[in-house]
């Protein structure tokens, strides 16, 4: 009778422990499900509140960056039809014939004009007489922003005024007050630069040239950067162009940009040039704006967030109550003596640690101890043969040591000298890794020179010329030299005692420039043609296998727009050009 209600007893205990079990697995799902929603819900808040700071201040930084750049648009325009203008007036002293014309004109009356310039036509041996209205149709065509070109004779005080549409027209003119230093005005809203006409061999002042520019340039400026707007006034208070008209006034009285932010209740980038004062500005209260669209968006991004991320946590949660339920039932399998059991792992949290320990205790150790064995014998034959493929290179080396320090004893300092300098070039193929400084590869070019130096005595000379700004640059280990080699190969004069050879590293455009040149041989362009289409099209040739193989590694490392370039050194020789990225690396 007893041997019958124990083990039903038993049974009882332990289904009564696993539904115990489950009901406690539920408890702790809903407790983790309430806990992951509420920092959900304040992580979402934290981050739409963080999102909502940061377009606040990303728009107040792009309109105030937005100033900025239209300032220095507007400042790029002035200098910009300024260049036009000088560019106007150089032209003009360029030509002599156009010159002496435009001088005549100012200066003589009409008969006496037209005969002066009626005899340089006659003298002219090609009859191609350029003029002054050559020159003027040649100004006008120099920029679209030209309104008209103004001639002013200071002695008929008389201005003739050029338009684009081929017509002149001769009006009185008055002196301006202070003529003579006023270069840049404002006139009728135009931007007017003043150029002095003067006789090039008496130096007496004929006239002047006004070239007046369209302030429709800074048009284009509007609205290309958002919100920010642009104001332009001379330092005589005259106005060029205003997004807002009347919007600024007397801004003279007014000493610094604080008080004009202050007054006008802007925020403003103002800079100078040619007497012309570029002011870009943004409102204070447009700065901060966000639009409704961005306000829905975020609310509906919460709103996603929030679905999404409830239903990922019910999901994780789910899959963990079923992990745990799935330990508790493999623990019953081993507490009934099958320890066989396996549980899966994979998850790498708290419940895998569990179920790996568990893993564990039914392992085969011998197995264990079998493989830990294998790996320490391999890890040692892998070290033994480290060991001695450093052996042969390491004999060689130590071996030009010994012959070096040998021919220094018998006073033979050039030999030790030249082997001193094998040894290092030899030394740097064997420890140095791919990528060292250009100062490595500088010293190790000029041992290398150093050795044809003695080689051909009174024949060859070299000159290295890096600065030592450019030293801890990163370079490719031996990019310099096989160019160097290619000359000694190639294009060295054996006959010639004149020989030269230089390498000059210098900076452009933020990429560092190598060149190296020679008065050797050179090529002729046909050759430097054919070696340019191998070095695109990447094949091989004997010619020029060592310069193929530096371009192939700089390209492969840098990019295609780096490499080896050649050009012909005049009056003869050869310009080598190795081009790449200035990237100064101070743990190289």
């Amino acid at each position: 009778m007893t041997m019958h209600v124990v083990p039903a007893v038993k049974q009882k205990i332990i289904e009564s422990r696993v539904i115990a079990t489950n009901r406690n697995s539920r408890k702790i799902y809903k407790k983790l499900m309430i806990n992951y929603m509420s920092v959900l819900i304040c992580i979402i808040l934290l981050l739409e509140t963080y999102f909502l700071i940061s377009i606040y201040r990303e728009t107040r930084k792009k309109n105030l960056e937005y100033i900025d750049m239209m300032c220095q648009s507007g400042i790029e325009y002035v200098d910009d039809i300024a260049t036009k203008a000088s560019s106007v007036q150089f032209s003009l002293y360029q030509n002599k014939m156009q010159l002496q014309d435009v001088i005549w004109f100012l200066s003589l009356d009409t008969d006496e004009y037209y005969n002066k310039k009626f005899d340089s036509f006659v003298q002219d041996k090609d009859n191609v007489f350029q003029g002054i209205r050559t020159f003027v149709a040649d100004a006008l065509t120099r920029s679209s922003y030209i309104t008209d070109i103004n001639l002013i004779s200071y002695r008929f005080l008389t201005k003739y005024t050029y338009t684009p549409d081929g017509s002149m027209k001769s009006t009185t003119f008055h002196i301006r007050h202070n003529a003579m230093e006023k270069n840049v005005f404002v006139s009728d809203g135009n931007i007017v630069f003043e150029k002095e006409i003067r006789d090039p061999h008496t130096f007496a002042s004929a006239g002047c040239m006004q070239v007046a520019f369209s302030s429709q340039g800074f048009t284009r400026l509007e609205n290309r950067y958002g919100k920010a707007k642009i104001f332009v006034y001379h330092d005589d208070g005259s106005i060029v162009y205003e997004s807002e008209p009347g919007r600024f006034e007397n801004l003279q009285q007014f000493n610094s940009s604080g008080e004009i932010e202050k007054e006008y209740d802007v925020y403003i980038h103002r800079q100078q040039k040619k007497d012309l004062n570029v002011l870009a500005y943004v409102d204070k209260k447009e700065t901060n704006d966000i639009s409704i669209p961005v306000y829905i968006m975020l609310i509906l991004v919460g709103a996603m967030l929030l679905i999404c991320g409830t239903f990922l946590v019910n999901r994780r949660l789910e899959k963990l109550t079923s992990r745990m339920e799935t330990i508790i039932s493999g623990m019953k399998q081993a507490m009934s003596g099958d320890f066989g059991i396996r549980l899966r792992v994979g998850h790498e949290d708290e419940l895998d640690i569990i179920a790996e320990y568990f893993n564990e205790m039914c392992k085969n150790l011998d197995s264990y101890i079998q493989k830990s064995y294998i790996a320490e014998i391999e890890q040692k034959n892998a070290e033994m043969s480290a060991l001695q493929s450093q052996i042969n290179p390491h004999f060689l080396y130590n071996t030009l040591e010994a012959i070096r320090m040998k021919a220094i004893c018998n006073e033979d300092k050039e030999v030790g000298k030249m082997l001193y300098d094998l040894a290092v070039i030899f030394r740097s193929q064997i420890k140095d890794s791919n990528i060292i400084n250009l100062a490595k590869e500088i010293y190790y070019c000029k041992k290398y020179l150093e050795i044809f130096e003695f080689r051909y005595q009174g024949n060859f000379r070299f000159e290295l010329d890096c600065p030592e700004k450019y030293m801890l640059v990163p370079v490719i280990k031996f990019t310099i030299q096989p160019v160097i080699e290619n000359y000694f190969v190639h294009g060295i004069r054996l006959e010639d005692d004149d020989n030269r050879l230089a390498v000059q590293v210098t900076e452009e455009d933020g990429d560092l420039l190598v060149f190296v040149k020679d008065n050797g041989k050179g090529m002729t362009k046909e050759q430097l043609e054919e070696i340019e289409e191998e070095l695109k099209a990447k094949s091989t040739s004997q010619g020029s296998l060592g310069l193929l193989n530096v371009h192939r590694r700089m390209t492969a490392a840098y990019g295609a727009e780096y490499g080896v370039f050649l050009e012909q050194n005049m009056p003869h020789g050869l310009c080598v050009t190795l081009k790449l990225p200035m990237k100064e690396d101070h743990n190289v």
